[in-house]
């Protein structure tokens, strides 16, 4: 199922896709066709996608897809900012980090994501409980720049979707 499209420096569509609850990314040319993709278990380790597809030039102008998702830690899945370089086809996973070097633990369900700034971005997350919700500024590193968190009201009402496995309000 595809979750989300992007266009590449070189006009270009980066495609973000789920299977089997696991990330799935297609590259196609301006015309449509197939260029390259993450063959299948490529990105086993990881599951839940959040539905957006950050694309941007690193430092040295190679082109990178950004994207947020979940991998077991212990016994929790943990929110991951997971980069992927399209000319090396390189993964490089960033856990959730606070600048004193701590994680982001918490098991929460990854909602929203979107890019507010040059590689920055905002990553909206609840709590398992349902009862807490997080609202973290997050860098291409993984670091947390900033944290807001919430405590929900008795009287919202929340349900949990089969078909996608994501929390919904």
């Amino acid at each position: 199922m595809g979750l989300d499209i992007k266009q590449t420096s070189d006009d270009g569509y980066g495609i973000l896709g789920v299977v089997d609850r696991k990330p799935y990314l297609l590259k196609v040319d301006k015309n449509g066709y197939f260029v390259w993709d993450t063959v299948h278990g490529t990105l086993v380790d990881y599951r839940d996608p959040v539905p957006t597809l950050m694309a941007t030039l690193l430092e040295n102008q190679e082109e990178a897809f950004f994207f947020f998702c979940l991998k077991k830690v212990g016994l929790e899945w943990t929110p991951i900012l997971l980069r992927y370089t399209v000319d090396n086809h390189d993964i490089t996973e960033y856990r959730l980090h606070f600048s004193d070097n701590s994680f982001f633990t918490e098991s929460v369900f990854l909602l929203k994501a979107v890019e507010v700034a040059n590689n920055v971005f905002l990553l909206f997350v609840a709590e398992n409980d349902g009862d807490t919700l997080h609202l973290l500024e997050v860098n291409t590193t993984g670091l947390i720049i900033g944290h807001h968190e919430h405590t929900v009201s008795n009287n919202c009402f929340y349900a949990y979707d089969v078909e996608d496995q994501r929390y919904h309000h």
